[in-house]
């Protein structure tokens, strides 16, 4: 099976998943499955809540000077 150039099929799947822009598509043409909602809220948390805890665990556990 051929593949475009640049893709990588191990990470077709997970893209789907994780792919922010590919993930709100459905949410902006309307039409949301179960699955959709998965992806979407698997993505938003890889992207924004992941990073939202570190930072706020960096910040709690700092030292004030």
């Amino acid at each position: 099976m051929e593949h475009p150039r640049g893709t990588i099929s191990a990470l077709k799947t997970p893209a789907e998943w994780l792919d922010l822009s590919s993930t709100t598509v459905p949410l902006i043409d309307g039409d949301l499955t179960g699955e959709a909602w998965a992806q979407l809220g698997t993505s938003l948390a890889l992207w924004l809540v992941v990073p939202l805890t570190f930072g706020l665990w960096r910040v709690l556990r700092s030292e004030i000077k």
